[in-house]
């Protein structure tokens, strides 16, 4: 037996870690089945279904009613208080919507396609819909698609979203902002408190939905850490099914020369990497991501302890040693991230590297406690992030361009910055001293 064909063997067949991992992407999802899951029109249709109240789902206009709610409350749509003056926010989500009716990808004066719109005429009332399913603007879209509405829909109120994967901001003041983590949050709470009284085949659909979101938007450090020791213990193996179909992939860890020396036939490869196609590029994208290793190095230039970060291919977080100390598993709602109460990560945010602190799920009695303890020390906490149900509250955002997405010196040396910025200093002083003060009163 050759070395290759060793290698293969005991990846493939031998290794339990890999076997997991595989498992956990083949499990049946017809979303993913049919590459729905990676599709931003896809997402679209899915949306269209849900916020169609005649639609099958048998849910009227539950959902667009929550999903104005969401946008409405959402913190970053509340720091100006004239954004939602002209709306009337707790009339509009008290409305009848049963009229609406959704459009989708409709077309605009000057050929542009405006995701999603729904419109109803008993209310006056249009929603326009801006779907960035991590994709990012075009240039004046967002403008263009305002004003062709409001051309379109003279006298209507007009409430238009912008809605993202991560909280990137909308060009346009005017777009309300909402996440597809808000999304998931309402398709969670309703399959949880509807479930006895919903058709078994909707429940399930939109359980497959809730599935891929939460593939895209939860932390799972559980398989990240699997995918990471499967490269370090099986690189060539991976290389190699890697390399068999994707030839000129720009993943600069990959061994592009292994393919020319394969002793094992390459059709054989090519099979081998479609049965296992979503672990494989799964295990590729952990090793080879730039921003992971350019985040170990900014977390080794600031002393950061392994426990008190993780190094995520896209999302990498971290927490301060005070912060660190404040919280545990058990105080949290549902496991998230590192497992404490506030947490910081990096992100991609239309080709600016964001830097954000959020609070996160603390049971209600210690998440109060919190947010009043931070507001005590000056930072700006809104009243409706102390309301029961509520799970997270961002309590800080910064951004800075960058050029070069492909140098983890250049992504490395912009966390560094981010991270020594007075602005950032000042608030972790802030955290530090609300922790002390909540330390003092147990």
């Amino acid at each position: 037996m050759t070395q290759h064909a060793q290698q293969l063997l005991s990846l493939l067949e031998d290794s339990i870690e890999f076997a997991k991992l595989n498992n956990h992407f083949k499990r049946f999802n017809p979303f993913k089945i049919l590459s729905v899951d990676q599709l931003e029109i896809r997402h679209s249709n899915f949306l269209v279904w849900m916020l169609n109240p005649k639609g099958n789902h048998n849910l009227g206009d539950f959902f667009l009613k929550k999903l104005l709610a969401k946008a409405f409350v959402h913190p970053n749509n509340l720091e100006d208080p004239n954004k939602l003056a002209h709306l009337n926010p707790l009339n509009l989500v008290n409305l009848n919507f049963q009229d609406v009716i959704v459009h989708k990808e409709l077309l605009t004066s000057i050929n542009q396609r405006i995701d999603i719109l729904a419109v109803s005429e008993s209310n006056k009332t249009v929603i326009l819909i801006e779907n960035k399913f991590w994709s990012k603007e075009s240039f004046n879209q967002l403008k263009n698609y305002l004003a062709f509405v409001n051309e379109k829909f003279e006298g209507y109120t007009i409430v238009p979203i912008y809605l993202t994967m991560l909280e990137d901001p909308p060009s346009e003041d005017e777009y309300l902002m909402l996440t597809y983590r808000n999304i998931l949050s309402t398709l969670k709470d309703y399959v949880v408190l509807n479930e006895a009284f919903m058709n078994d085949e909707v429940h399930s659909f939109i359980s497959y939905y809730i599935e891929v979101l939460a593939d895209q938007l939860e932390e799972n450090e559980e398989l990240n850490q699997s995918a990471l020791s499967i490269y370090q213990d099986h690189k060539d193996a991976v290389d190699l099914l890697y390399t068999s179909v994707n030839k000129k992939s720009s993943m600069k860890a990959v061994n592009h020369q292994l393919i020319s020396t394969a002793t094992v036939d390459e059709a054989v490869l090519k099979k081998l990497y479609m049965e296992n196609k979503e672990a494989i590029d799964y295990i590729v994208k952990v090793g080879n991501s730039i921003m992971s290793e350019a985040f170990k190095a900014f977390a080794a230039s600031k002393g950061m302890e392994s426990d008190n970060f993780t190094a995520h291919h896209r999302l990498p977080s971290f927490v301060e040693k005070e912060w660190a100390a404040a919280h545990n598993r058990e105080d949290l709602r549902q496991k998230w991230w590192l497992d404490r109460g506030l947490i910081a990560w990096f992100a991609n945010s239309n080709n600016r590297l964001m830097l954000k602190v959020e609070v996160g799920p603390l049971h209600q009695e210690k998440r109060v406690e919190l947010l009043q303890a931070l507001k005590n020390e000056g930072i700006l906490i809104r009243d409706i992030s102390f309301e029961d149900g509520k799970k997270y509250t961002g309590i800080y955002t910064s951004f800075l361009p960058l050029s070069n997405w492909e140098s983890k010196e250049t992504i490395s040396q912009t966390m560094m910055k981010m991270y020594e910025n007075t602005e950032y200093q000042e608030l972790n002083e802030q955290i530090k001293r609300a922790l002390t003060t909540l330390d003092s009163q147990k």
